[in-house]
């Protein structure tokens, strides 16, 4: 199955459900950011709505309705005949034709069904039913509904069913994949994390997501449990308290790493003046000493978050003493927080320096 990071998705969800109209399923193992990143494409606009379904919380009839009874008259005048016959009765949460809660909804319908892998047998056929006829029984989805549906691995120790081969097929199917890259750019464009947090990743990558289905440990790092961890790092609490909150998120061994790189990035309040009152012959990071890589990633990722309109001459100056690669990773990070950047004449040297920079970062 072919795989594509969270940000990408961003971009081939609408790709395919709205340019191609076709229901997309998206699998990925758990705490990756798949639910969020659908919901923040089926939220992006205002005109639109989004209707999530747990179908491992539903049965079947959640989605073909309950039956009953329907009344109505035939025959002439003088010759009435009262019929009564069993009706099914859609369900009111579902957007099919004629459901009055949506006939104002003037953009698209997102329909997601997520723990989709986990339902029941019953509830997968009528679900296949939904996708394949875009409706059920006589109920049909109204012109302006799109099917997203996702679930996670069956690697992953989770309720997982197998899903029948003619649903599957109904799908346009990708693999959702973790990516440090992604998960720095989104928090730091929420502004939710700490820059310690980026330049850790960035140095550390793998420490993101730590879950092995063979590993007897119940807690792990996920980019959820992750984003979890460092916000309570970033709490007034004892840092005893921050640090049992860290390791039941992402686990004692990712914890002792994250600390022991915060203390590394602490040592930067007495370095950065050092760069500020002379970058040009301030002593860089040791990069054959224990701890040395470390540092540098630190600074570059500091410098880049500190970067703007009249600071980033020394900064800059300083960056270009470092690894081509660090410094390409604090102009790129600098850029995507503030692309007021782009005008500088600093970017316009480093561009110069660093063409290959100039189409990743522009």
């Amino acid at each position: 199955m072919h795989e594509l990071t969270i940000s990408q998705l961003w971009k081939f969800i609408p790709y395919v459900a709205l340019q191609l109209k076709e229901p997309l399923y998206i699998e990925g193992t758990f705490g990756i950011g798949k639910s969020e990143g659908v919901t923040q494409v089926a939220t992006a606009n205002p005109n639109d709505f989004m209707i999530d379904i747990r179908l491992s919380q539903r049965d079947s009839v959640d989605l073909r309705g309950l039956p009953g009874l329907e009344t109505f008259e035939t025959g002439t005048p003088k010759n009435k005949i009262i019929v009564r016959q069993a009706e099914w009765f859609a369900p009111g949460e579902l957007p099919f034709v004629g459901n009055p809660k949506f006939a104002h909804i003037k953009g698209t319908i997102w329909l997601v069904l997520d723990e989709i892998n986990a339902g029941s047998l019953p509830t997968l056929a009528a679900a296949y039913q939904l996708v394949n006829d875009r409706g059920i029984g006589s109920n049909k989805l109204m012109d302006n509904v799109v099917i997203i549906a996702m679930g996670n691995l069956a690697t992953d120790k989770g309720v997982v069913n197998r899903m029948p081969i003619p649903l599957l097929n109904r799908f346009v199917q990708v693999r959702a994949v973790v990516s440090a890259k992604d998960f720095i750019a989104h928090h730091q464009t929420k502004g939710d994390l700490p820059p310690v947090a980026f330049a850790f990743y960035g140095f550390k990558p793998d420490l993101l997501h730590t879950y092995s289905p063979t590993s007897k440990d119940t807690v792990f790092s996920t980019p959820r449990t992750a984003a979890k961890a460092w916000r309570a790092w970033m709490t007034k609490e004892p840092e005893w308290m921050r640090e049992a909150v860290m390791a039941g998120s992402v686990g004692k061994g990712v914890t002792a790493e994250i600390i022991g790189f915060v203390k590394i990035w602490e040592t930067l309040k007495d370095y950065v003046p050092k760069i500020k009152a002379d970058p040009v012959n301030v002593e860089l990071p040791d990069l054959a000493k224990d701890h040395g890589l470390s540092l540098a990633y630190c600074v570059a990722v500091k410098l880049s978050g500190d970067m703007n309109a009249k600071n980033a001459g020394w900064i800059h100056t300083y960056l270009k003493r470092l690894r081509p690669a660090m410094t390409m990773m604090a102009w790129t990070l600098a850029l995507r927080r503030d692309t007021a950047l782009y005008q500088l004449p600093e970017y316009m040297d480093y561009a110069k320096i660093y063409t290959e920079a100039f189409s990743s970062a522009a």
